[in-house]
C-alpha cells in the first residue's frame, strides 16, 4: 500500500470546486482508496508537460451537476508515497 499525501491546499481547492462536504469527504475516501492500493492504472496516464505526474480522473454528480476532477500526482519524489500536486475540474 502506498502513502497518499493530500496537502491542504488541495483539499480546500477541491471544497471551493465541490462545495458540497459530504462528496468532498466521499472524493477524498475513494481518491486515498485507489491510489493507495491500486495505483497502477492510473500511473500510465502520464502528464504530457510533466512527466513525474500522472493524472487519476474522478466523475461524479454533485448538486444536480456533473462533475470531471482531475487530479495530478506526483509518484517520483519519495518511493512509496503520491503526493496529490493539483485539482482542477471540467
Amino acid at each position: 500500500m502506498l502513502h497518499v499525501i493530500i496537502p491542504s491546499n488541495i483539499s480546500q481547492s477541491l471544497w471551493n470546486i465541490v462545495n458540497d462536504r459530504e462528496a468532498v469527504v466521499q472524493i477524498l475516501n475513494r481518491l486515498h482508496d485507489q491510489l493507495g492500493n491500486n495505483s497502477a492504472p492510473y500511473r500510465r496516464l502520464r502528464d504530457l508537460e510533466d512527466p513525474d505526474l500522472f493524472d487519476y480522473v474522478d466523475a461524479r454528480y454533485v448538486s444536480g451537476r456533473w462533475l470531471f476532477l482531475r487530479f495530478s500526482v506526483n509518484d517520483v519524489r519519495a518511493e512509496g508515497y503520491l503526493f496529490v500536486e493539483a485539482v482542477s475540474c471540467r
